[in-house]
Formats: C-alpha cells, sequence, structure tokens
C-alpha cells in the first residue's frame, strides 16, 4: 500500500448527522445575528427620528424666542399670539393641534404637536406660555412678557416726576 493510499483510508468522512447538526448551529447563529443587526438598524432608526425632532424643535424655539426678544408688543388671545415689531406682524396660532406661524401672507406648518398658547399672570409679572405635547405629555415653554414700549417710556417718565 503506498503512502497516499493510506492517508485516503484513514480520513473518515462525516456522517449525515454531523453534518446536519453543524448545518443547524449554523443556522442558529445566523438567525442571532441576523435578528441583532434589525434590532440595532431600528434603535438607530428610532434615534434619529427623535434627534430630528428635538432639531425642529429648536429651530422653532430658537426664532420664536428671536421674534419675542425683538417684539415691541405681543398680543396673546384665544390660542393666537400677535407678535408685532415695527410694521412687521408674526401670528403663532394653532390648527389641528399643531402650531402654524404667519407672517406676510405665508403660513407655515412647524409641524410640532400644541396643547395651548395662552396669557398667564404669575403676581405682577405675565407670562406667554406654549404647552407642547412631547412623548405623551404637556411641556411648557415660556417667555416673560415684557411691557409694551409706549408703556416703557411712560413709566420712564413717570419715574422722572
Amino acid at each position: 500500500m503506498s503512502k497516499i493510499q493510506y492517508i485516503k483510508s484513514k480520513i473518515k468522512a462525516f456522517s449525515l448527522f454531523e453534518v446536519t447538526v453543524a448545518l443547524a448551529i449554523l443556522s442558529i447563529l445566523l438567525t442571532i445575528i441576523t435578528v441583532s443587526l434589525n434590532r440595532f438598524n431600528e434603535q438607530i432608526k428610532l434615534s434619529s427620528d427623535v434627534r430630528q425632532e428635538l432639531n425642529d424643535f429648536y429651530v422653532v424655539r430658537s426664532n420664536l424666542w428671536r421674534e419675542l426678544y425683538e417684539s415691541d408688543s405681543l398680543i396673546c388671545v384665544n390660542n393666537e399670539l400677535k407678535i408685532l415689531s415695527g410694521d412687521i406682524e408674526t401670528l403663532y396660532f394653532i390648527e389641528d393641534e399643531r402650531l402654524f406661524r404667519k407672517k406676510d401672507d405665508q403660513v407655515m406648518d412647524l409641524k410640532i404637536p400644541i396643547e395651548s398658547i395662552s396669557e398667564v399672570e404669575e403676581g405682577k409679572k405675565i407670562r406667554i406660555v406654549f404647552s407642547f405635547i412631547w412623548k405623551g405629555e404637556i411641556m411648557k415653554l415660556s417667555y416673560l412678557k415684557r411691557a409694551n414700549l409706549d408703556k416703557q417710556i411712560n413709566q420712564y417718565f413717570e419715574e422722572l416726576k
């Protein structure tokens, strides 16, 4: 018997049972990997959706605060806030439980769910309060309402007397 024939006769072939077990283990491992990757992709999508919602909210909040700070006067009636700045009028209002902004006859859907826009008195101070719906709970964003420009001027001259 030559050396090659001797080696071939010593090698055992896998039995059908061993092959089946190996394939079953591989399929279980592939299933676990696939489920893990799908779950990871779901978490990434959820994270990016939450991040996009936050970015949308931050854009609205920063523009709103800038407009409120630069305003000459604020008028809040019936879930509407009118911001007057010079001859520019900006209106924030609620429609279909979402916040809208109207400026120069252009209406913009801000795509943010909102509960109410109101004026709240806290002692001598008045606040403009936006009540947003965030993940099923009410979140309030408030801004301290300053006196109108004409009231500030009148108050200044009253203090001079």
